[in-house]
């Protein structure tokens, strides 16, 4: 589930080789059985993009919600940037989260089959 945060471009902001990118906050609803698996999930992902691009992560958020994260284990609210980001900074960021994603799910369901 993709987003933009509500908070200053300050806090949403990272540069890299002279181009603005929008950090990445990972958002976990905790009112919820499947709280625990999608947390170990967030956790390798924030850990992935950081090996990447080390400040790129705004961190995990845990808020005491649902957001839908219920309906699967493994579910990540991702927000990209903020609002005061403009389109091309959250864009510059996408291809970093992907890799984060397919480094992510390798290696936490290769160790479950």
């Amino acid at each position: 589930d993709l987003h933009r945060d509500g908070v200053s471009r300050s806090s949403t902001t990272a540069e890299l080789g002279g181009s603005s990118l929008g950090r990445i906050l990972f958002v976990i609803g905790s009112s919820h059985q499947e709280f625990g698996s999608n947390l170990k999930f967030a956790l390798r992902l924030q850990q992935e993009l950081e090996s990447l691009i080390p400040g790129l992560s705004r961190g995990i958020r845990q808020q005491n919600f649902v957001y839908n994260q219920d309906l699967h284990p493994y579910s990540v609210l991702v927000e990209i940037g903020g609002h005061e980001n403009s389109i091309e900074e959250v864009l510059n960021s996408v291809p970093y989260l992907a890799e984060a994603v397919a480094r992510a799910y390798l290696a936490f369901f290769e160790t479950r089959e």
